[in-house]
C-alpha cells in the first residue's frame, strides 16, 4: 500500500504548483497518504459470480473459501462475502491482525447474511476455525450445519482480540466421543485466550444432548464479554464458562435449556448481570465449584430476571451458589421457581458471600423457599423476601 501512496503523491506533484508543496502545505496531504498506506485491502468473494483466478476485486471476486484460506492476509485487510450466497467449506484464517488494525470478515451486497453451511472436507465439524490467530472480527455471518460455529483455540500462542457479532449460529448434535456441539467453543492447550467478545448475535444450539451449548468456554479464557445475545434452547446450557476469568455476561436472553441458561464454574472475577432466563431444566443461573483443586471466587450476580426454574424437578432454584467464595447475589428478580428462589450451599465459615435485596415471587399455589441457605455459615443474607437456613449434614 505504500507504493500506492507514493504514486498518488507523484501525481499531485505533477498537477499542483510547486509552492503548494512546502513542508507546511504538504502536511495534511502526507497525513492522508499515511492513512491510505496503513489501511488494508478488501477482497470480495462470490460463489456464484467469482473465480479463484480473479484478483478478489468487487468486479472480479474470488469464488471459494479455499482461496481465502490460502491468502496471507495483512492487518487491516477485509474479506467480504456476498450476501445471499452459501459456501460448504471451513474458514481458516492463516494470519493475525493487530490491535488497531484487525482483520475483518463481513458481508457485502444486499440480502440475507452469507452462509457457511457444513463442509465435505475433513474439517466438517467447524464453520470457522480460528486456531492461534489474533485480532480478527467476524460479523454478519450465518453459520450452520456444523457441530461448532466458531472454534477459538490456542495450542501454544496467546490469542487476543477475537470478536463475533451480528451473526446467526445454528449447530448440529455433538459427535459421540468426538466434537462437542457449541455455537462458540473456546479452549487452550498450553496457550491463552484473552479479550474475546461475543455480542448481538442469535444462537440456535442443538436442543438435545448433554454436550450441546450455545457458548462454551472450556478453559484458559481471560477477559471476555458475552453480551446482548439471544439463545433458543440448548441440550445442556446456553452459556457455560469453565476455568476462565475476568469476564462479563450481560443482557443475554435464553431459556428452556436442558440444564441452565448460565453456568459458571471454577472461575474468578465474572459479572453476570441483566440477563433473562426462563423455564430451564435445572437452574436459571448457577455459580459453583466443581473440580476439587479449584475454587469459584468473586462472582457478581445482579439484576437478572429468572423465571420458572427447575422444570425437571431436581436441582431446582432460580439462582444457585454452590461452594463459591466472595460472591455477591444482589437485586435479582426470581419468579415462580420450582424449588428455592436462591439456593446457597457451603460449609465454609469464611466464604464471604452475600445474598442481598433480591425479590422472589413464588407461584401462589406452590410452597417455595425464598432464599435457602444449606449450611453456608459464611453467607450474609439481608433485604430479601425470606431466608431459610439449614445445617449441612455431618
Amino acid at each position: 500500500m505504500q507504493i500506492q501512496g507514493d504514486n498518488i503523491l507523484k501525481k499531485l506533484r505533477r498537477t499542483l504548483p510547486s509552492p503548494q508543496f512546502s513542508a507546511l502545505a504538504r502536511l495534511p496531504l502526507i497525513l492522508a497518504i499515511l492513512v491510505v498506506s496503513v489501511q488494508g485491502r478488501t477482497y470480495y468473494v462470490s460463489f456464484i459470480h467469482g473465480a479463484d483466478t480473479n484478483a478478489g476485486a468487487v468486479s472480479a471476486p474470488w469464488k471459494t473459501i479455499a482461496r481465502v484460506n490460502a491468502q496471507r492476509l495483512q492487518p487491516g485487510d477485509v474479506v467480504a462475502f456476498k450476501r445471499g450466497e452459501t459456501w460448504h467449506e471451513t474458514l481458516r484464517p492463516r494470519s493475525s491482525g493487530i490491535a488497531k488494525l484487525p482483520i475483518i470478515f463481513r458481508a457485502y451486497g444486499v440480502g440475507p447474511p452469507p452462509t457457511l453451511s457444513g463442509t465435505t472436507d475433513p474439517g466438517k465439524d467447524i464453520n470457522i476455525d480460528n486456531n492461534e490467530q489474533s485480532y480478527i472480527i467476524y460479523e454478519e455471518m450465518n453459520l450452520q450445519g456444523a457441530r461448532q460455529g466458531l472454534r477459538v483455540y490456542a495450542w501454544r500462542a496467546h490469542v487476543r482480540g477475537i470478536i463475533l457479532e451480528n451473526s446467526v449460529i445454528s449447530t448440529e448434535a455433538s459427535e459421540p466421543r468426538g466434537t462437542m456441539s457449541a455455537g462458540v467453543y473456546a479452549s487452550v492447550g498450553s496457550g491463552t485466550i484473552s479479550n474475546i467478545v461475543i455480542r448481538d448475535s442469535e444462537f440456535h444450539p442443538h436442543p438435545t444432548g448433554s454436550e450441546s451449548w450455545g457458548v462454551y468456554f472450556v478453559k484458559g479464557v481471560v477477559g471476555f464479554r458475552i453480551e446482548r445475545n439471544s439463545f433458543t434452547p440448548a441440550g445442556e446450557d446456553a452459556i457455560c464458562v469453565w476455568h476462565s476469568a475476568k469476564g462479563v455476561i450481560a443482557r443475554n436472553r435464553g431459556g428452556h435449556n436442558g440444564e441452565n441458561t448460565i453456568d459458571v464454574k471454577d472461575s474468578d472475577d465474572i459479572a453476570i448481570t441483566e440477563n433473562s432466563a426462563e423455564s430451564d431444566g435445572e437452574y436459571n443461573i448457577v455459580v459453583h465449584t466443581v473440580d476439587p483443586s479449584s475454587r469459584t471466587r468473586r462472582i457478581v450476580v445482579s439484576e437478572n430476571h429468572c423465571r420458572r426454574a427447575g422444570q425437571r424437578g431436581q436441582l431446582t432454584a432460580g439462582i444457585a451458589l454452590l461452594f463459591g467464595e466472595n460472591t455477591r447475589i444482589a437485586a435479582n428478580r426470581i419468579d415462580d421457581p420450582q424449588g428455592a428462589g436462591i439456593y446457597v450451599r457451603d460449609a465454609n465459615a469464611d466464604s464471604g458471600n452475600e445474598v442481598v435485596n433480591n425479590v422472589i415471587r413464588p407461584h401462589p399455589l406452590r410452597t417455595t423457599r425464598g432464599v435457602f441457605l444449606e449450611g453456608a455459615p459464611g453467607t450474609q443474607a439481608r433485604g430479601n423476601n425470606s431466608v431459610t437456613a439449614q445445617r449441612l449434614p455431618r
